[in-house]
């Protein structure tokens, strides 16, 4: 399973990630002017990316929402992870099969909302 990651999640989750269950990430930086963007091309060129993760607030064609919808739309067997540390999303906002995580979380917590989704 490879999970990618639209915001820039601390290296420690990573690691976590990776070392604890071997789960293989694609980060797509924040620095970058077009995140969803980038990350639809992602999903274009790959197969192998069952879940996203992605924060609502971020710059670029589309917001968090925006883009859960996209993939959801297009992709639909991919899982999804939105995630804030404003105004969670009202219920009718998320797309089906998806999870809303609050920020802050921690790695743990990060990780059982993946597991749920499996």
């Amino acid at each position: 399973m490879h999970l990618a990651l639209q915001q820039d999640y601390q290296l420690n989750f990573r690691r976590h990630l990776y070392l604890q269950h071997r789960l293989p990430l694609r980060l797509l930086h924040r620095q970058r002017r077009a995140i969803a963007d980038e990350a639809i091309a992602v999903l274009e060129r790959r197969s192998d990316i069952h879940t996203i993760i992605t924060d609502i607030n971020m710059p670029g064609s589309m917001d968090g929402l925006r883009l859960a919808a996209a993939v959801r739309d297009r992709w639909p067997p991919i899982k999804i992870i939105v995630v804030t540390g404003h105004k969670p999303p009202e219920l009718d906002e998320l797309p089906s099969d998806s999870l809303f995580v609050a920020k802050p979380y921690t790695a743990e917590r990060m990780i059982a909302a993946v597991n749920e989704l499996q």
